[in-house]
């Protein structure tokens, strides 16, 4: 394992798709890997968190970040304040995570402490995304986007939106899983 330092969003070309790229963040978490991704990846991005850790992969720093493209959003359904100054607060609550516009403050659940920083940040972007947004399915697609331009993966996102949502909201995680498929494939 050997560390590596991203200051700001970077793209990678993997040079051995046969090797599965594995990072973990500064705090050993698991935050990016292609293991289980057919067919292989060719490139990926890192946001500029700064230290990841590298447990496997063959990869070189590219020219430039991947280009996902964002995906597609209706016109915003209202236009609250901005809310990206507002503070995470971590109390124990019947929800994952919400967002207080009154107490200019977002709430997660202590539960969430522990999970990934991909997953962390669905959620946090998912609630910024209720500024503009009432309907889930919106913010769902909102945190997407806002987590392309921060320099996620789609397989990251994805996987972060499926991870943090109940099955009793199956037909959110089928709703974004489809649109992320759809996007690929016009690729």
């Amino acid at each position: 394992m050997y560390q590596i330092h991203v200051p700001e969003k970077t793209g990678y070309t993997v040079t051995n798709v046969t090797t599965p790229v594995i990072i973990r963040d500064s705090n050993g978490m698991l935050f990016y890997s292609t293991e289980s991704l057919v067919p292989k990846v060719k490139e990926f991005n890192l946001p500029g968190f700064g230290t990841y850790m590298v447990e496997s992969g063959s990869f070189r720093k590219a020219a430039k970040p991947v280009d996902f493209g964002l995906l597609w959003l209706p016109p915003a359904e209202h236009n609250l304040p901005p809310a990206k100054d507002f503070p995470v607060v971590w109390e124990k609550t019947d929800d994952k995570a919400n967002i207080d516009f009154g107490k200019r403050q977002i709430i997660f659940d202590e539960s969430f402490r522990e999970r990934t920083l991909p997953e962390k940040y669905f959620l946090y972007y998912h609630e910024l995304s209720h500024r503009r947004y009432k309907t889930e399915k919106w913010c769902d697609i909102m945190a997407d986007n806002y987590m392309r331009i921060k320099g996620f993966n789609p397989s990251q996102i994805g996987y972060a939106h499926i991870s943090t949502l109940s099955e009793r909201q199956a037909h959110r995680k089928r709703f974004h899983i489809n649109r992320i498929i759809e996007q690929n494939l016009k690729a």
